[in-house]
C-alpha cells in the first residue's frame, strides 16, 4: 500500500537535507580530459544556438528546435535565471577548440530525499566521440561529491537509443518506462527512467576521472 501524506518527521528530513551541500563558485567548474564544465552566461548564445537550432538535436529533447536566435536568447536567459540554489547549469566547452559544444544539468534537486534529475543536450558535430559520456560521467561526480546527493536520475524518450546507451555506459540503470509521463513535441511522452546511487558510483570508482 502507498502511504497518504508524508510520515517523516521534521527531525529526519532536516538531517538529510542538512547532508547536502550548496557549492562554491569554485566548485562550479568541473574538468575532465577533454572539457571544461562551466556555468553558461550569455556571452555563449552563439555556440548554444548552434545546436539548439538543429533539429536532429532536439529530436528528442523536451524544447522544440530555435528558428531564431532571440528564440535562443531568450531561452538562454530563463535558463540561466533559474539556475540557482537547486538547479545546475553547465557548459560543455572544449579544451582545444574553446567553445561550447553542449550543456548538461542537474535540476529539481530533492533536499528532503538526496535526489536530483539530470538532462543533457550535445552538437551534432561531437557526436559519436564520448563527450556525452564524459561531461555526464562529470556531473554524476559533482551530484554525488559537491551536492552529496544519494540518487541521480535520467529520463529519455525509449526510442533514444543513443541516449540510453550513454547512460549505461555511465553507470546507470534502467528502471522501467514511465507511460505517458510528460507532454512535449505535441504528445503524452513514455519515458524510459534511468538512475544510479551513491553507494553504486562509489563502488565502481570515481566515474569522473575516467576518459
Amino acid at each position: 500500500m502507498i502511504p497518504i501524506g508524508n510520515s517523516r518527521t521534521h527531525t529526519e528530513a532536516d538531517r538529510i537535507a542538512s547532508a547536502m551541500s550548496t557549492p562554491d563558485a569554485a566548485a562550479l567548474r568541473i574538468e575532465t580530459a577533454r572539457l571544461i564544465l562551466r556555468p553558461l552566461s550569455m556571452a555563449d548564445i552563439d555556440d548554444v544556438w548552434e545546436y539548439a537550432s538543429d533539429p536532429l538535436v532536439t529530436r528528442f529533447t523536451r524544447f522544440d528546435h530555435h528558428t531564431r536566435k532571440d528564440v535562443t536568447r531568450q531561452w538562454l536567459a530563463s535558463a540561466l535565471e533559474g539556475a540557482t540554489g537547486d538547479n545546475f547549469l553547465f557548459g560543455l566547452e572544449h579544451r582545444e577548440l574553446r567553445h561550447v559544444i553542449g550543456g548538461c544539468a542537474i535540476r529539481a534537486c530533492n533536499k528532503s530525499d538526496s535526489h536530483a534529475e539530470m538532462g543533457w543536450a550535445l552538437a551534432r558535430a561531437h557526436w559519436h566521440q564520448g563527450y556525452g559520456t564524459e561531461a555526464v560521467r562529470g556531473v554524476i561526480g559533482f551530484g554525488f561529491e559537491q551536492l552529496r546527493l544519494n540518487r541521480l536520475e535520467a529520463r529519455c524518450i525509449p526510442a533514444h537509443t543513443a541516449s540510453r546507451r550513454l547512460m549505461e555506459k555511465c553507470g546507470m540503470r534502467f528502471e522501467g518506462v514511465l507511460r505517458q509521463a510528460e507532454f512535449f513535441k505535441n504528445a503524452f511522452q513514455d519515458l524510459a527512467l534511468y538512475s544510479i546511487l551513491k553507494q553504486e558510483w562509489a563502488a565502481s570508482g570515481d566515474l569522473s576521472s575516467r576518459p
